[in-house]
């Protein structure tokens, strides 16, 4: 028989059974029955006087002005199969979209023309990684996204219309997990909400990943940012306007196939947790040994690594008792080089460091 619609009508709560039949919360059998009604806005439940139900009708909308409500939670609604793009009709409630002849686009009705409560579920049913690309009517949202993608195979999402835009209410990752929230990236790329997890390549040059603001993405909000890529080029993880991640502005990953995770608290991005990468192999012009010599105050220091290190990654120290000096700094840092100077000439004695990188 299925599940019970549960609603309200006219101020009283009851339960209609899929073949019509409506009873009080007590369990107690009502008068009459429902029937479609096709009014001015489209067809409708309304009370009938006879007890035939019509059950291969679609359900359409409840108008709250003559008693009756917009939600069809439990109804017997219309399942549509698609292989192309689509656009959703007041009548649909399951879509069920294969995309193994080529990715396609389902276009929602627009939110006002749903009504609030208007619940939509669209589920893919093929095995092949062709995208499903759910998209708001015009400017509407889903979730605050103009869009939402199912890639994954069998992969779902539940959506509820509140009337202006549409929010998601479950999603069903399908086999191997939500691949909808896992993406490729291979150049500048702005986050989203369906983002979970970004496998980022930056074989071909630097890559900036930039954040959605925190309050976009709310409180508790995860993602992680892969570096899967033996270069050295950057990929820089900045917050969205002076927002910051992990009390800074940037967030860098340089090492290959380094990796972090970051949480939005609401207003800022706190780091969660790093995967360290690869240490580099170091191949470096000088030694790792460097002198200030003679009549200077400072030795330019080759690194070779390939991008700016952060002074924290630099470690050096003293070797002798730097002549003259009795103050030494590092400056300059660059992506080739660092400079390592003295407060005075150390004299005949030089001052001579050693050093490395450290990873």
């Amino acid at each position: 028989m299925g599940e019970p619609f549960r609603g309200i009508i006219q101020g009283q709560q009851v339960f209609i059974r899929p073949d019509g039949v409506y009873f009080s919360p007590e369990g107690n059998q009502l008068t009459g029955d429902w029937r479609i009604f096709n009014g001015p806005s489209g067809p409708r439940w309304e009370r009938a006087a006879s007890n035939t139900f019509n059950t291969t009708t679609t359900y359409q909308e409840f108008d709250g002005a003559s008693g009756f409500i917009h939600t069809p939670q439990g109804m017997k609604t219309s399942h549509s199969a698609i292989t192309a793009n689509y656009t959703v009709v007041v009548g649909d409630f399951g879509i069920e979209c294969n995309a193994s002849g080529g990715a396609f686009t389902v276009t929602l009705l627009p939110a006002a023309t749903a009504g609030a409560g208007f619940i939509l579920n669209i589920g893919k049913s093929d095995n092949t990684a062709n995208a499903v690309t759910i998209d708001g009517n015009a400017s509407e949202t889903i979730d605050g996204n103009l869009t939402y993608v199912l890639d994954m195979p069998y992969s779902g999402v539940s959506l509820e219309c509140n009337g202006t835009s549409w929010r998601i209410t479950a999603k069903h990752g399908g086999e191997g997990g939500n691949r909808s929230t896992y993406k490729s990236i291979t150049s500048n790329y702005t986050a989203t909400l369906n983002d979970n997890y970004l496998n980022t390549n930056a074989a071909s040059g630097a890559i900036t990943i930039t954040l959605m603001a925190s309050a976009t993405a709310k409180q508790g909000f995860t993602l992680g940012v892969c570096k899967s890529d033996a270069s050295s080029n950057a990929i820089t993880i900045d917050g969205n306007a002076a927002e910051t991640v992990g009390g800074s502005v940037t967030q860098v990953l340089r090492l290959p196939y380094e990796g972090i995770v970051i949480q939005s608290d609401g207003t800022n991005w706190i780091v969660v947790s790093r995967v360290p990468g690869m240490s580099h192999v170091l191949t470096v012009t000088t030694p790792f040994e460097a002198t200030v010599a003679n009549a200077t105050t400072s030795i330019v220091v080759n690194h070779n690594m390939g991008f700016t290190p952060h002074a924290s990654e630099i470690y050096i120290i003293p070797t002798n008792n730097l002549g003259n000096a009795a103050k030494w700094w590092i400056s300059t840092i660059t992506s080739t080089s660092f400079t390592i100077n003295v407060n005075v000439d150390p004299g005949a004695g030089t001052a001579t460091f050693a050093w490395k990188m450290l990873h």
